[in-house]
């Protein structure tokens, strides 16, 4: 490689380094991202009392989507078995989960549920999803600025239930909108 490539390599790895991000997981060949949510759902469900499994609500908490319509969280709730549950969609690109806490937050603040299953999933390295693979190609590295977001990603899917009762708990989510 010229001595060019190689600056521009180091300084794609010390950006890289500076993230805060150490790993990134891209899903396997024989993995699909509905898969791994129901997986993700499943596991955060089998941790409560096998007498008392019942969720109030689902909230389907990614940019990644399965259905457009009626919502991501309904099927997701229905596969999982959890058919009297609640189920809506919060999208909030890199917030999302942090809106769905806060939201969950409020319906056990006001009595309206009283434990609440927050799925998020996330598989944007994926053909066609507009990421991958063409946010890896760089014609120069002025590009780099603008894609350089898109490097700290990874697929995950992750499970959340929040309860009431226990000692009382908030969650002070700020969003900046000028940006």
């Amino acid at each position: 490689t010229s001595p060019s490539a190689e600056a521009d390599l180091r300084k794609i790895r010390l950006a890289l380094r500076n993230s805060g991000s150490n790993t990134r997981a891209w899903i396997g060949k024989d993995e699909t991202p509905l898969k791994l949510t129901l997986e993700a759902g499943r596991r955060a469900i089998e941790q409560l009392d096998p007498k008392d499994r019942e969720i109030d609500l689902v909230i389907y908490a990614g940019v990644y989507q399965f259905f457009n319509e009626p919502s991501n969280a309904n099927p997701i709730a229905s596969l999982l078995g959890l058919r009297s549950a609640r189920s809506i969609d919060i999208k909030e690109a890199c917030d999302t989960w942090m809106a769905a806490a806060w939201c969950a937050q409020s319906f056990l603040a006001t009595g309206a549920a009283k434990r609440i299953l927050v799925i998020n999933a996330e598989f944007p390295i994926r053909r066609g999803f507009g990421i991958y693979p063409d946010l890896f190609k760089l014609d120069d590295m002025s590009q780099l600025e603008h894609r350089f977001p898109g490097y700290t990603l990874g697929e995950a899917a992750t499970a959340t239930i929040f309860e009431s009762g226990g000692e009382p708990w908030q969650i002070l989510n700020v969003t900046n909108n000028d940006w």
